[in-house]
C-alpha cells in the first residue's frame, strides 16, 4: 500500500482568526464499532478509516473560507499493537 499525506492535529483553543480552530471530531457508539468497549478516556488508538466523499462545499460569499467535505465512513479497522510494542509499553510502567 502506498501511503498518502498525513496530517497531525494538535489540540488548540478555538481562535476566531485560526484557519482550523480545533481538530475534526467524530463520534462512534459501541453499536457502530464494538471495539470501543475496551477503550479508556485519554488513551490514544490507531484506526484505519475508509470513507466515501458524499459532498463538498465552499461558501460563495466568503472568499477565504476553506473548502469543506462531508465523509461517510465505509470501513473502520482498529490497528492493534504487535507483541513487541506491547512488551515495550509494559516495561515502561
Amino acid at each position: 500500500m502506498i501511503k498518502g499525506k498525513t496530517v497531525v492535529f494538535k489540540d488548540k483553543q478555538p481562535l476566531m482568526d485560526s484557519p482550523s480552530p480545533m481538530p475534526p471530531i467524530f463520534s462512534l457508539s459501541e453499536k457502530d464499532f464494538p471495539a470501543i468497549k475496551g477503550w479508556k478516556v485519554g488513551e490514544k488508538y490507531k484506526l484505519e478509516i475508509e470513507v466515501e466523499n458524499i459532498g463538498m462545499e465552499k461558501d460563495q460569499w466568503m472568499e477565504k473560507q476553506p473548502i469543506s467535505t462531508r465523509l461517510k465512513i465505509i470501513k473502520l479497522t482498529e490497528e492493534l499493537e504487535d507483541n513487541d510494542e506491547l512488551k515495550a509499553k509494559k516495561g515502561r510502567f
